[in-house]
C-alpha cells in the first residue's frame, strides 16, 4: 500500500523486512524492492538485493535482466542531455504535469482545481480529479481549459495534430473496474475534431475497452497515432502501440515490440519532427522510477536521454519543439 501511494521510504523499510524474514516470497517482491532502492537513492543495495533474489529464483528472467543491466544503470547517472531545465509550474496542494504547447499559451494537467456543484475528490488519492489547465500568454492567472467539455472524472492529458484539426484526450471510463473494485480507474482515448471552432467527439478510435486502459495519445506528421495501453497481448505492464492512419481511418493497433517495450511500463509517447520516439519507462536501465528514453524505432536499445531530464524519481510527459528547441517534461 505504501508503494502504491508513493510513500517510498516506508515501503522500502517494509520490503527489506519482508525479503529478509518473509515466507512465500515471489520474484516480484525483489523487483519492487529494486525499484524502491532507486527511488530512494539507495543504489548501493541493488547488488545484494539482486543476489538474494537470484539465490531464491535463479531462473527468473526479470531478475536476470536486472543483473545484466547493472553496468548500464551505473552509467545512466553520467549521461547528459542537450537541455537545460527550469521550473514552469509547481503545486504544493496537488499535482501538475504533462504540459504542451497550445496556441497563445500552454495546456497542462492539474489536480489543484475544483469547480462545479459536485465534490470532485478522487477517493483513491484524496486529491481533486485532474483537469486540463490553460496558461495563456500575458494572463496573470491560469484557468480551466473549456475547449473540450469537461467530464466528471479525470481529464487529460491532451495533444493535438499539427494543424490543430484533431485533439487526442485521455479521460476515464466511468464503469467500475471489477478487477480492482475502483470506479474511474481505467483510461480511454477519445479523438475530437475541430469543426468551425467547436471540438466534437469522433468515432475514429475504436479500441477503448473498460477491461483495460488506453492513454497518452499523440500523432506524428502523418497522423499515425501512438499511445500507451495495458491491453492483452503485450509484453507486460503498459506498452506503446501505434495505429497507422490510412487517410480516412485508423488501422488496428500494433505493439511496437521489444525494441521499445519491456515487461514493466512504457507510457507517455511523443514523436519529434525528425521521427524520434520519446517515451517514459521503468523497464529500461535508468536512474529510478520512470525515465525518458529516445528510440529511432530501428535499433533494439532505446537511449536514456540523461540529466537534467531524468532523476531518481518519475520523469515523464516529455515533449520538445524541434524548431524552437524548447519543450516540457514532468518530474
Amino acid at each position: 500500500a505504501a508503494y502504491e501511494s508513493e510513500q517510498y521510504e516506508a515501503a522500502l523499510e517494509w520490503s527489506l523486512k519482508f525479503t529478509t524474514n518473509g515466507k512465500d516470497l515471489q520474484p516480484k517482491d525483489f523487483l519492487i524492492q529494486l525499484q524502491l532502492l532507486q527511488l530512494t537513492k539507495n543504489t548501493d543495495k541493488l547488488v545484494p538485493t539482486i543476489d538474494l533474489g537470484l539465490k531464491l529464483f535463479a531462473q527468473d528472467p526479470q531478475l536476470q535482466t536486472w543483473q545484466k543491466q547493472l553496468p548500464l544503470i551505473a552509467q545512466a547517472k553520467d549521461i547528459q542531455a542537450p537541455y537545460t531545465a527550469q521550473l514552469f509550474r509547481s503545486s504544493q496542494t496537488g499535482e501538475v504535469f504533462a504540459a504542451a504547447d497550445y496556441p497563445e499559451g500552454v495546456l497542462y494537467v492539474s489536480t489543484q482545481y475544483n469547480s462545479g456543484f459536485v465534490n470532485r475528490i478522487y477517493g483513491k488519492t484524496g486529491q481533486y480529479f485532474t483537469d486540463i489547465i490553460y496558461a495563456k500568454e500575458g494572463s496573470k492567472k491560469d484557468q480551466i481549459w473549456n475547449g473540450i467539455k469537461r467530464t466528471n472524472p479525470h481529464d487529460g492529458p491532451v495533444s493535438f495534430s499539427k494543424t490543430n484539426r484533431y485533439a487526442y484526450m485521455t479521460s476515464n471510463h466511468e464503469a467500475i473496474d471489477l478487477e480492482n473494485e475502483v470506479k474511474f480507474n481505467r483510461l480511454q482515448l477519445v479523438i475530437y475534431e475541430n469543426t468551425q471552432g467547436e471540438w466534437t467527439p469522433t468515432t475514429l478510435f475504436k479500441w477503448n475497452n473498460p477491461s483495460y486502459s488506453v492513454a497518452h495519445g499523440v500523432v506524428d506528421d502523418s497522423l499515425h497515432l501512438y499511445f500507451s495501453s495495458d491491453m492483452p497481448g503485450g509484453f507486460g505492464g503498459a506498452d506503446i502501440y501505434r495505429c497507422k492512419w490510412n487517410g480516412t481511418a485508423y488501422e488496428a493497433p500494433e505493439n511496437l515490440g521489444a525494441k521499445v517495450n519491456t515487461p514493466a511500463d512504457e507510457n507517455f509517447p511523443f514523436v519529434s519532427l525528425d521521427g524520434y520516439l520519446y517515451f517514459s519507462s521503468n523497464g529500461w536501465p535508468g536512474l529510478g522510477g520512470l525515465d525518458v528514453f529516445q528510440s529511432d524505432l530501428i535499433q533494439n536499445a532505446p537511449k536514456n536521454i540523461g540529466n537534467p531530464v531524468n532523476s531518481h524519481a518519475d520523469d515523464f510527459a516529455f515533449s520538445v519543439n524541434d524548431l524552437s528547441g524548447k519543450g516540457y517534461f514532468s518530474s
